[in-house]
């Protein structure tokens, strides 16, 4: 093979799809036109809402503590809810989390949970071939749910970290979530010529989705 057909098949992989063909380019990206106003949308539009999320973290703070009061006493008895201060992006945001002891899980339900996870990854590789990215990811989904039944059957006593611990660094990871979406709709949605409103309203609407769907 020449060299020149080499490096044009070794480029040509980095467009294919896990069918090997070559995927074309989309219509849209080979009009795409970037307009003074699409530009001005691209850099400032982002900045307002990150602005505008920084300084709205102590608002969702107490968004979710009220959830967090609405659903709790309905789950669990004489459930109280705790707070903490922590740092996020030069702010000091109080963060709420139920003071709640998790269960830890038995023998039994760990070997089940291993066994669960064998078969399900056994069975993924009966799947048809055009549902190969899926299939990884749930691969590697069943990967840490059964690293997580070994670890309680060689450490069955005690959980690595504590509920607070856990809850309250999952809230925080969604406040640096919710800091970065902006700057990803800027590269994937900003760039098209969308009205100035409807990018809004879809920024708006993202960053609301995930402020209910975190808690």
């Amino acid at each position: 093979m020449l060299p020149e057909t080499r490096k044009k098949r070794l480029l040509e992989t980095r467009y294919s799809n896990s069918q090997g063909r070559i995927i074309p380019m989309h219509h849209a990206f080979k009009i795409i036109k970037f307009g003074a106003a699409t530009r001005m949308g691209m850099i400032f539009m982002p900045v307002i809402f990150i602005l505008g999320m920084w300084m709205s973290f102590g608002y969702v703070g107490m968004f979710w503590e009220e959830v967090f009061a609405f659903w709790l006493p309905k789950l669990f008895d004489n459930v109280q809810i705790g707070h903490t201060m922590v740092g996020i992006i030069g702010q000091s945001v109080n963060m709420p989390y139920p003071q709640l002891d998790a269960a830890i899980p038995t023998a039994s339900h760990s070997w089940i949970n291993l066994g669960v996870c064998a078969l399900l990854c056994l069975l993924s590789f009966l799947l048809p071939s055009w549902m190969m990215p899926g299939i990884y990811l749930a691969r590697a989904s069943l990967f840490i749910q059964a690293s997580a039944s070994v670890y309680f059957l060689l450490n069955p006593d005690y959980f690595p970290y504590t509920l607070t611990t856990y809850v309250v660094d999952m809230l925080m990871m969604g406040m640096y979530l919710l800091f970065m979406i902006p700057l990803v709709l800027a590269l994937v949605f900003y760039i098209f010529d969308f009205p100035i409103w409807w990018k809004a309203l879809v920024t708006l609407s993202t960053l609301g989705f995930f402020v209910v769907g975190q808690i």
